[in-house]
């Protein structure tokens, strides 16, 4: 997963952790292809970070309160995160061990 894609998606949040948006409203905002957007919005539903929620033909994605949801939305809002490399590494390392225990 795109660290960077994530952050994006992660920032929509930081206005109001309890809105909801569709994955094409989130791929809209954040200025990606839907098909990335979909990809990482999947990925961080598997993560726990993100769910979705189906209301009649449409898929709801909200952010999910818990301590490593609301850590991503910090990193997200730091300023120049992605122009900090040590931090990109470390949130690459986290997913690449989130990744090692899902698939034990």
């Amino acid at each position: 997963m795109n660290t960077g894609f994530v952050l994006k998606i992660i920032k929509l949040y930081s206005a109001d952790i309890s809105l909801a948006f569709t994955i094409l409203e989130i791929s809209k905002k954040a200025r990606l292809s839907y098909n990335a957007t979909h990809r990482t919005v999947h990925g961080l539903v598997k993560q726990s970070i993100l769910s979705i929620k189906k209301i009649g033909p449409v898929s709801q994605v909200s952010l999910v309160k818990n301590p490593t949801s609301y850590s991503y939305l910090m990193l997200a809002n730091a300023a120049d995160v992605e122009s900090n490399e040590e931090l990109v590494e470390k949130i690459d390392g986290i997913w690449k061990k989130k990744r090692d225990d899902a698939s034990k």
